[in-house]
Parts: C-alpha cells; sequence; structure tokens
C-alpha cells in the first residue's frame, strides 16, 4: 500500500522486514528495488533545484547502487527473473555505467534464448 500511495521509504522499510524474514523470496528484493529506482529518480529529477530542496546530489547513487545490489541478489535467486535483469539495467543507467546495463540487457536475451 506504501508503494502505491507513493510513499516509498515506508514501502523500503516494510520490504526491508519482509527480506529479513524470508530471504529466499525474491519478490521483496524485487519489489524494494522498484522503490529505490522511484526514489532515485525523484532525486536525480530535484537535484536541479538543489538549492532550495538541499538534496545533495549524491543520495540518487546509493538508491541506485541499493537497487542495482536488490536486482543482482534476485538474480541469485532466480536466474531467468527479466523484472530484475530491466531493473539492474535501469540502476545501473542512474549510475552511469550504460556498458553494464547494456550487457544485462543482452543477457536477458540470451538467457531467454538457451533456455
Amino acid at each position: 500500500m506504501a508503494f502505491k500511495a507513493g510513499d516509498y521509504p515506508t514501502a523500503i522499510g516494510h520490504y526491508t522486514e519482509a527480506i529479513l524474514r524470508d530471504r529466499s523470496d525474491a519478490t521483496f528484493p524485487l519489489n524494494r528495488a522498484a522503490a529505490y529506482l522511484k526514489l532515485g529518480k525523484c532525486v536525480l529529477v530535484e537535484t536541479y533545484v538543489v538549492f532550495f530542496l538541499e538534496i545533495r546530489e549524491t543520495e540518487h547513487i546509493f538508491r541506485y547502487e541499493d537497487a542495482e545490489k536488490d536486482c543482482s541478489t534476485v538474480l541469485s535467486l532466480s536466474i531467468q527473473n527479466v523484472k530484475a535483469y530491466f531493473r539492474r539495467g535501469q540502476a545501473r543507467v542512474g549510475l552511469g555505467r550504460f556498458i553494464e546495463a547494456q550487457r544485462g540487457v543482452f543477457s536477458i536475451f540470451l538467457g531467454l534464448c538457451i533456455c
């Protein structure tokens, strides 16, 4: 409910609690990654008005790094999770690591073709 309401920090807290209770369920880190990405996008847009909001430009980097880590966790649990590849690619683009993002997208297609 918090995610749908746009309360991403609360959603991240709920997903973190769920992850601590069940580390084998890939849904929780995948959803937490989506919340991190939402926060990262908001902060990235708001950095243009940094003087008014007092937001440091580096804040979005941590959110993208956290999203990337969560997606890698999901892929260790479920190698063919297309959403995890996609979200990890979004996080890598947010971090400015375009080649790695591109490689991840290609691995989606290669992985799906092999199976």
